[in-house]
């Protein structure tokens, strides 16, 4: 839990004094009480951190150079695992970002080291787009998801960049003629049947 609490505060750049730990335990001895460095509130309902709304409000908290790194290192692997693959890479990249909030074509452009116009430029030579790609990667997700049953839909919608259930809904039934609840229940059906 401690590990939770310092996560937390890390991301939403708050003093970790100001997450307070939840546990189900016993308070331990007042010797072992001295050695801890958390607020810590024993003999509760479930184990876990407590945070204000007010503190959930704020932007999550990241390193702009931090990311660059790490995006960096990325497209280093990137270009081993795909090479001369630009559409595998821009994939690989989107499929990260769409759960994080931050994928766009100016992000996955910047990862790739490329303007976007010259990704879309290079994506049209293979007779690709970027917004294809995105269009595959979120439905392959969306399948997966749905197949896996462990988020609900609105969940899945958000996690795909939509910021609107009915829009989600709408484009998996042009992709697969079907909503997503309807996809969901021929797959359950389909997999009992096998």
């Amino acid at each position: 839990m401690a590990q939770l609490a310092m996560f937390v505060s890390s991301l939403l750049n708050i003093n970790i004094s100001n997450v307070p730990l939840y546990l189900c335990q016993n308070k331990p001895s007042e010797q072992e009480s001295q050695r801890l460095t958390h607020s810590v509130r024993f003999r509760e309902p479930f184990n876990g951190v407590v945070l204000k709304s007010s503190q959930l409000l704020g932007r999550n908290y990241h390193d702009e150079e931090a990311l660059n790194r790490h995006l960096q290192s990325h497209l280093q692997y990137l270009q081993s695992r795909y090479p001369d693959n630009l559409a595998d890479q821009a994939r690989d990249l989107i499929h990260r970002l769409l759960p994080t909030g931050e994928c766009c074509i100016e992000r996955v452009s910047t990862a790739l080291g490329l303007h976007e116009r010259t990704l879309q430029t290079r994506l049209q030579e293979t007779g690709q787009s970027y917004r294809q790609l995105l269009q595959d990667v979120r439905q392959n997700i969306a399948q997966q998801q749905l197949s896996y049953g462990t988020q609900t839909i609105t969940e899945l919608a958000l996690q795909l960049g939509y910021a609107e259930v009915a829009v989600f809904s709408r484009h998996f039934k042009t992709w697969t003629g079907l909503s997503p609840k309807q996809w969901q229940q021929q797959y359950r059906k389909g997999r009992i049947e096998d």
